[in-house]
């Protein structure tokens, strides 16, 4: 029985290959917490998109604060998924400011990059 609440495991990237292929040869988004790379994925039938997040030491030393920045991430990546296009693979690659901000500035920063990549349809835009 798998929890609906969380990102299921054929939605996250799980190799450390897939990552460093995706932030070496994806497009890539740019905002001012937040830098987000995508590519198309290279797992055949690939049902959704996957996501990876990467939040460094130098971003915060303490684990608790870089987890609680992950966690958000992925509840927005979550609730975003049916309307995220399917077959990619997405980083997010955390900066340091992004420790300043709340959830909701934190998940608009976030779907304006997806929507700059062309992932996100203009349907999200109303909930902003």
């Amino acid at each position: 029985m798998e929890h609906k609440l969380r990102l299921s495991g054929k939605s996250r990237i799980k190799k450390r290959g897939d990552y460093i292929k995706t932030q070496n040869q994806g497009k890539k988004a740019h905002t001012t917490n937040l830098v987000v790379a995508c590519r198309k994925t290279s797992a055949k039938n690939a049902p959704t998109s996957r996501l990876g997040v990467t939040v460094s030491k130098r971003v915060n030393k303490r684990a608790v604060v870089r987890n609680l920045l992950k966690r958000r991430i992925k509840e927005v990546f979550r609730t975003s998924l049916p309307e995220i296009a399917d077959g990619y693979d997405v980083v997010i690659i955390v900066r340091q400011s992004a420790t300043q901000i709340g959830f909701q500035e934190l998940k608009g920063e976030l779907l304006r990059a997806l929507r700059k990549l062309k992932l996100l349809g203009t349907t999200h835009a109303a909930s902003i």
